[in-house]
């Protein structure tokens, strides 16, 4: 009874332990997956005349996404508990309708196929939480925050404006403001330094602001994504005197080590 209680008591340490095998190391790593957004409104301000920000707003499109294309770069390091990372990020969505809205004048609810396409470059800063076993299948979780810089170019060159309402037929804008982001994944220990799992990341780019049709405007990114993780890690190895490795599939077949040091 003694020894069960005691194997139980190690499992569930282990359950709650984070990674160990990879504390006190750097790593850099490659992601890329499908991306989905949400269909995105855009706003038109008519009333400028009113002194507050939320006033004199009516809805003018709604944009339908396409499965788009979600790419980063990362690089941290594991402090044990959690790890701290950069992330550099790229994303591409395509459009597949523009929707206008009926409180548009002329061409309300009218359904125009759009061939434009959001992007979104980003340069993210992570705090993730990461519990498991070094040698086996761990699990993380966390978030950042960071400016992204978001360029929308609606498409739908057959758009014509009311000329009484809108200066010109320019539906692209662009705009920069403060992302954040939600992640949790799932990764497995291929080899001593060597990852590859899974990740799930909700991405919000903020307010996006600018022009359309020569008036103001506002617009939303909101999306989901699922990447897949192969790391390529850069780990300093205490037992080869400090020489640097580099780990990961590039090199896998060379017994997944390259040497790049002494």
């Amino acid at each position: 009874m003694r020894k069960l209680l005691l194997a139980t008591a190690a499992a569930a340490a282990l359950a709650a332990t984070p990674a160990v095998a990879r504390d006190g190391s750097g790593y850099i790593g490659v992601e890329g997956g499908g991306i989905w957004a949400k269909d995105s409104d855009i706003d038109i301000r008519v009333d400028d005349t009113t002194d507050d920000d939320d006033e004199g707003w009516i809805d003018f499109a709604d944009i339908e996404y396409k499965t788009g294309l979600d790419l980063d770069l990362i690089g941290g390091y594991d402090f044990g508990m959690f790890r701290a990372e950069a992330e550099f990020g790229y994303k591409r969505i395509s459009h597949d309708n523009l929707v206008i809205e009926d409180t548009v004048p002329d061409i309300g609810g009218t359904e125009f196929e759009s061939d434009g396409r959001t992007t979104i470059t980003s340069l993210m800063g992570n705090l993730l939480l990461d519990f498991g076993g070094g040698d086996g299948v761990s699990f993380y979780a966390g978030g950042g925050a960071r400016p992204a810089w978001v360029k929308k170019g609606a498409g739908g060159d057959d758009i014509d404006f009311d000329d009484d309402l809108f200066q010109d037929d320019d539906v692209d804008c662009k705009d920069t403001d403060l992302a954040w982001q939600l992640i949790a994944g799932v990764r497995a220990a291929i080899s001593p330094s060597l990852d590859a799992g899974l990740k799930y990341r909700y991405f919000s780019a903020g307010t996006l602001e600018d022009e359309i049709g020569g008036i103001e405007a506002r617009s939303y990114v909101h999306s989901h994504s699922l990447l897949a993780v192969e790391d390529l890690r850069v780990l300093l190895d205490q037992q080869f005197c400090g020489r640097l490795y580099v780990h990961g599939i590039f090199v896998s077949t060379v017994e997944g080590v390259a040497t790049i040091g002494l």
